[in-house]
This record gives C-alpha cells, sequence and structure tokens, in this order.
C-alpha cells in the first residue's frame, strides 16, 4: 500500500466499471501489480489496462478526469489536488514522521482510510491505497539554500 506516490483514485460510479477492462493511468511496477492482482483475483473477469503518465492526459488532469468518467481510475498524490481543497495536501504529507507502520495502522486501524474515502468520496472517487512510502524528505523555504550556513540564518 502507498499513500502517496502510488495510490490508485478510480470514478466511484459502479456503472463506470464494465469488465473486461478498465482505463488507467499508472506508471510505477507497483500500479502494475495492483492491476495484475485484481486481474488473478477474478480470473480474469476484470483486467486493468496501464497507460504511461501523460498518454490519456497530463498529470495535473488526473483528477479531473476520473472524476468526469472519461478515464476510470489512475495513480496520483492527493498534494496535487490541494488547489482544489486543502485537506488533500493533509492526507499527502507525513504526519509528525510517520514510519511506513505507522501509516498502515493508521489507515487500516485508525481511521485513515475513513479520511481518505470521505475526502475523494466528495468528488465521487474511491481512494485505493496500494503501497506505503516513508516519511519525506527536504526542507521548504521561501529563501534560497545555497549552503549549511543559509540554514544557521
Amino acid at each position: 500500500m502507498q499513500l502517496q506516490a502510488a495510490a490508485v483514485i478510480c470514478r466511484s460510479s459502479p456503472g463506470r466499471w464494465v469488465p473486461p477492462g478498465v482505463t488507467a493511468t499508472f506508471t510505477s511496477p507497483v500500479t502494475s501489480a495492483f492491476s495484475e492482482l485484481v486481474s488473478q483475483l477474478t480470473d480474469g473477469r476484470f483486467t486493468i489496462t496501464n497507460y504511461p503518465e501523460g498518454s490519456l492526459c497530463a498529470a495535473n488532469q488526473l483528477f479531473d478526469y476520473v472524476q468526469n468518467g472519461t478515464i476510470q481510475c489512475g495513480g496520483d498524490w492527493g498534494g496535487y489536488w490541494s488547489g482544489k481543497d486543502t485537506a488533500f495536501e493533509l492526507l499527502s504529507t507525513t504526519m509528525d514522521n510517520f514510519t511506513g507502520m505507522d501509516y498502515y495502522i493508521w489507515i487500516t486501524q485508525g481511521g485513515g482510510l475513513k479520511c481518505y474515502q470521505d475526502m475523494y468520496g466528495k468528488y465521487n472517487m474511491t481512494y485505493f491505497p496500494i503501497m506505503i512510502n516513508h516519511a519525506e524528505s527536504g526542507i521548504r523555504s521561501t529563501k534560497p539554500i545555497t549552503s549549511i550556513r543559509t540554514c544557521r540564518a
């Protein structure tokens, strides 16, 4: 399961999920494995066809394409959609330095999945976390960081 880069969002309307296939934009081995697992678990009655990022729509259009049913699902990171609702930012960043296991427990046992489903549900989508991603790294600043000395300032 991944919360950030390899999550899958799908249009909630069951009528849009018509076997034998779903159109999706996926780019990682994890999401390809997810598609293969879905096919195996349904004895091939339900397949997901993977397309490279950008081949069906631009990455910044994925949310709208899935929401409107132009494509049925796609891989996303919630932070991309914070312009639509700032709550997406909260669902896409690492809280209090959670480890991968902390995230997994929060999603599966602590109500995290309900938070994701409620947020994406407002846009007629369902959220499937398929891989855990550990804490993000980096420093955010409004000034260029050119050396360690800059960080001390």
